[in-house]
Parts: structure tokens; C-alpha cells; sequence
């Protein structure tokens, strides 16, 4: 996805400026002409080695389709030692037009509502554990949820999900300071219009950093 981002660390802060903005597919993406602009400050190392409190936010004005939204999102972040071996980690959001530029496909805009063109509200995060089991193998559990908000939905053709949950576990193993490989479990409880779906998946991976 093309973007330009700053960063500049000060002390244990550490602050971000980026735009960003989908690639040009569709012709929404070109109705798009304003990109998000998104601003995030942390806090490293206040609440313990390895810490991490964060607080982000982005916003953009478009007009697609001959109607006027204006997405906004906020998000803020944790990460905790919860001893010499276990982390906990923390995610929450909530905003309004939040779309693919985020993985987030079909929840941006609404322009069938029956009270006018309206941005779609969503809210979710999740939250995990991290216990090293050795010094080059990681556990990881948690659980996530994504939420956007019914009423914003009413009047579309299609809408991809009320709710969705999941549940995941993996483990990681680095085999170099560059080089590892993991695999993990996912469950998925998802509520549609018509049913809630349940399913599994199963991944492998490897990673190469340069």
C-alpha cells in the first residue's frame, strides 16, 4: 500500500506521522482523493522492560459516488511483562469508514441508508498472551473481535458479517536472528445475516528477515 512515514524517537517516546493511501483499482479508490492521515505517540519501558502504552488516531475526507463521508479511527495499544517470561498484549479501536486501507473490506461506507450516505461504525481489538519458552520459542494465545455496528449496515446488498470472533494459538521458532518458522490454530465464530459459521484454519510459515 503506498504511504510516507516519519518517526522520531525521544527518550522512551516515540512519535509517528504517515499517509496512506489504497492502490487505485476501482473506482471508488479513485473517487478517494484525499489519503488517511494517520498519528500515533508510545510510551516504551513506563510500565516495566519491554513496555509498550500507545495512543493513534487517523482521519480523511472523501467524496465517492457523489456523496461526502469522512472516516475518522481511533486506537490505542498495551504490552505488559507480566514476569521474566510472560507478556501480555492488548489491542482496542473504534471509528467510523474504517475500510480496506485497514483490512477491512465492505464496512467503509453505506450510501443506501435509509437516513442518508453514512459512514459504517466499527469497534473490536483483541488480546494475547506471549510466554517464551525458550529463549527461541514463543507461545502465543488469544482472542480477537471485530464489531461493526448493525444499524449503520441497514439498507445494503450485501454485508460481509455482523460479528466476528476468533481464537488463536501459535508457537514460533527462531533459528536464526533472521530466519524462523511457526505455525498456528485459528477458530473463527462468525455471525452473518443468515447464520453464525464456525470454522477452523491451520497455518505454517517462515519468515526471512534482511
Amino acid at each position: 500500500m503506498p504511504q510516507i512515514t516519519l518517526r522520531q524517537r525521544t527518550g522512551d517516546f516515540e512519535w509517528l506521522a504517515s499517509i496512506m493511501k489504497h492502490r487505485i483499482s476501482s473506482a471508488q479508490e479513485r473517487d478517494e482523493g484525499m489519503p488517511w492521515f494517520i498519528g500515533r505517540v508510545a510510551w516504551h519501558d513506563g510500565l516495566g522492560e519491554k513496555s509498550l502504552l500507545a495512543v493513534g488516531g487517523g482521519y480523511r475526507s472523501v467524496t465517492v459516488g457523489g456523496n461526502d463521508y469522512e472516516p475518522w479511527l481511533v486506537a490505542a495499544e498495551l504490552r505488559v511483562p507480566l514476569g521474566d517470561k510472560l507478556f501480555l498484549h492488548g489491542e482496542v479501536y473504534t471509528g467510523a469508514g474504517v475500510g480496506r486501507e485497514f483490512v477491512h473490506y465492505g464496512f467503509d461506507y453505506n450510501p443506501a441508508h435509509i437516513d442518508g450516505p453514512m459512514v459504517i461504525a466499527s469497534q473490536g481489538g483483541f488480546v494475547s498472551l506471549a510466554y517464551k519458552i525458550q529463549p527461541d520459542v514463543t507461545f502465543n494465545a488469544g482472542y480477537g473481535l471485530d464489531d461493526p455496528c448493525d444499524n449503520d449496515m441497514a439498507g445494503m446488498t450485501t454485508i460481509p458479517y455482523l460479528k466476528n470472533n476468533a481464537m488463536f494459538g501459535n508457537v514460533k521458532k527462531s533459528i536464526t536472528r533472521n530466519y524462523g518458522i511457526g505455525c498456528e490454530i485459528m477458530h473463527f465464530e462468525t455471525e452473518t445475516v443468515a447464520a453464525t459459521l464456525k470454522g477452523e484454519r491451520f497455518t505454517t510459515s517462515f519468515w526471512f528477515i534482511f
